[in-house]
């Protein structure tokens, strides 16, 4: 199971994230995704939901016991998602959550462009 994990700011435009999360498949390797995960408080964002149409996965919420329970394995984060939300990183948290693994690991650390963080991880969903 591959999955990218999405932090966004308000408002963000569906294409910002897909260019986001295609620029690091490609320099991962990677030709697709299974999944996008993203923070369920940002379940009323429709560029989240859009993104993921056009990437052709399937998208996962990740509530706020898995966004704490994988801050241990997130080696970057952010003051202002600390700040605002009490978690260091959200998009490694989501990517790690998304993969629905015991033991996941990221395969690209968190990366940022404009409005848009975006981290991979992969794990053996029957791990």
């Amino acid at each position: 199971m591959i999955a990218a994990g999405i932090g966004c700011r308000r408002h963000t435009a569906a294409e910002a994230i897909s260019d986001l999360v295609t620029a690091i498949m490609a320099e991962a390797g990677l030709d697709h995704i299974d999944r996008l995960a993203a923070p369920h408080f940002k379940a009323s964002e429709p560029g989240i939901v859009e993104a993921a149409a056009h990437l052709g996965c399937e998208l996962v919420w990740v509530d706020e016991a898995n966004l704490s329970a994988w801050q241990h394995l997130c080696p970057t984060g952010s003051v202002h998602a600390f700040a605002h939300r009490g978690h260091a990183s959200i998009s490694e948290a989501c990517a790690l959550a998304g993969t629905d693994s015991r033991s996941p690991s990221l395969l690209f650390p968190r990366r940022t462009r404009g409005s848009v963080a975006c981290a991979i991880a992969t794990g053996d969903s029957s791990s």
